[in-house]
């Protein structure tokens, strides 16, 4: 009998963390750099962009790095979280590929790309209007 409540313990903790979300963004605000006029312009659209967020156990793994990824579908390189969902449902993760923040209660969603307005004119790799800073919002469903 404990051999079976140990095993049945193990899977339901195993399952808390077997969740993933599917996260769609529905609108997308950001700014764009005009080269003729040399300025930044505001735009927005609607964008159906998606987000894979998974627990980073969910490979196989002994989960020795962050608790959570974010990636956007189809590429290959996302954006860690520190930690773990807090006692409020708020998931916020930094990274490379921006800022990611979701609360899973009310499963919404915002991703912010912050990179291209604020750049160094004498680094050639960065060149003004290169990028451009956005900010997509949207909902998420469990994947």
């Amino acid at each position: 009998m404990p051999r079976l409540l140990a095993f049945i313990l193990f899977m339901l903790s195993a399952a808390v963390y077997a969740e993933s979300y599917l996260c769609t963004a529905e609108q997308l605000a950001g700014f764009i750099y005009n080269p003729a006029s040399k300025s930044w312009q505001g735009a927005a659209s609607a964008t159906a962009d998606t987000f894979i967020v998974k627990h980073s156990s969910e490979d196989g793994s002994k989960n020795i790095g962050p608790p959570w990824f974010v990636s956007e579908r189809g590429k290959d390189f996302g954006i860690a979280c520190a930690n773990d969902f807090d006692e409020h449902g708020y998931l916020y993760c930094h990274g490379l590929g921006g800022d990611f923040m979701m609360n899973r209660n009310t499963l919404r969603f915002r991703h912010l790309n912050d990179r291209g307005f604020v750049v160094d004119k004498y680094k050639p790799h960065a060149p003004e209007g290169k990028q451009s800073p956005y900010m997509k919002i949207g909902h998420c469903e469990l994947y």
